[in-house]
């Protein structure tokens, strides 16, 4: 049976978009771990029915994001700066977490 082997092209506008996507995290300190949480399998039973909080974050998770409002405002002036889109006024923050008004587009032909 024949060796299936994958051919990739870098694209320079590829590379482009993910080195903006990572400048927005620009001065995030380096963090070389992970926190997992194991599931247990907790039986339950009209006496304990409601799930804790552990359990309920049970799994992978990244660091927590440590850039403040401004420093992340900042690293998407820049990167919009570069690629000649305009400005945002202010970063909008909701139940997900912080994004940008004008947010960072890619476009890819």
């Amino acid at each position: 049976m024949a060796e299936m082997k994958f051919k990739f092209t870098i694209q320079p506008y590829q590379t482009e978009a993910v080195d903006s996507v990572v400048g927005v995290f620009a001065g995030q300190p380096f963090n070389d771990h992970f926190t997992y949480l194991r599931d247990v399998e907790i039986k339950r039973d009209v006496t304990n029915w409601m799930p804790s909080d552990e359990e309920l974050y049970m799994g992978f998770a990244n660091a927590k994001v440590q850039l403040d409002y401004g420093q992340l405002l900042d690293n998407i002036h820049r990167i919009q700066a570069r690629n000649n889109i305009k400005l945002s006024d202010s970063l909008k923050s909701g139940g997900l977490g912080v994004c940008s008004h004008g947010n960072i587009k890619f476009e890819a032909y």
